[in-house]
């Protein structure tokens, strides 16, 4: 019962996302959009950012599914650029009303479990301390963060399966090198 509220509330919200900038909407403009009332909301979301976060999780999740062993972390990931620009008016009212941290934390958040696909899937990426193993997943995860930001910052224009094909050059490139670099360090 609890998700299907969450649902209603979040469907709510993304349609007014539509039309204004999350700091312009109201939780009695959410609640009235979905027939809950103000206690309902504030039962399931802290504020409007939390259940902003809330959605780009859930939404990340369903786009790129349950299972977090990703074949081809190049297409999971074209499809939530692809999301994103289908979704612009949504994707950009809610990046210019987003602190930067949260956006960030929350972008982090979805492509985490990808990363850490990547990185263990790399030859002797066991041999890596829990430190090391960290240090690197949020060096990649930091990359393709910033990669995201920047992309949206420059009005989603830009051919992202160019940039997402870079940097899995990058990845390619470098994830042995540094796998076998970091599991020398004590």
């Amino acid at each position: 019962m609890a998700n299907h509220t969450k649902q209603l509330l979040a469907e709510s919200l993304k349609e007014l996302l539509t039309h204004k900038p999350v700091d312009k909407i109201t939780v009695k403009e959410i609640v009235a959009g979905c027939g809950v009332n103000r206690q309902t909301f504030y039962y399931n979301f802290h504020d409007i950012y939390d259940l902003m976060e809330w959605i780009l999780l859930e939404d990340a999740r369903q786009i790129i599914g349950t299972d977090t062993v990703c074949k081809d972390w190049v297409e999971a990931m074209s499809k939530v650029f692809k999301y994103l620009q289908d979704n612009e008016d949504r994707t950009l009212n809610a990046f210019h009303s987003m602190s930067r941290a949260s956006l960030r934390n929350c972008i982090k958040s979805v492509f985490y479990p990808i990363m850490e696909t990547i990185l263990d899937s790399q030859p002797n990426a066991g041999r890596l301390s829990s430190e090391n193993r960290k240090f690197l997943l949020d060096v990649y995860v930091l990359l393709l963060t910033g990669i995201v930001i920047e992309w949206i910052e420059g009005g989603m224009r830009g051919d992202y399966m160019f940039e997402l094909n870079r940097l899995k050059r990058v990845i390619d490139c470098t994830a042995t090198h540094l796998i076998d670099e970091f599991s020398m360090t004590i």
